[in-house]
């Protein structure tokens, strides 16, 4: 692979990475964009969140969260 293609990171089931809470998911939100503005790699990104819990992830979808 010549590095054209974009990277593509899938993280399945997300609100597992929080406690659970809106508070938790929006902290490992907020670390995930830490390590990708520290790591910012050359070629483009595709980054999908998933997850079976709709109303964790439509926080992520408010105003104020680093994703």
């Amino acid at each position: 692979m010549d590095g054209t293609w974009p990277l593509v990171v899938v993280l399945d089931e997300f609100q597992y990475l929080s406690d659970g809470t809106d508070d938790g998911l929006r902290d490992v939100a907020s670390q995930l964009n830490a390590v990708w503005e520290a790591k910012r790699p050359q070629r483009s990104l595709v980054f999908v969140l998933c997850g079976s819990s709709i109303r964790l992830l439509e926080t992520l979808n408010k105003s104020g969260s680093p994703l």
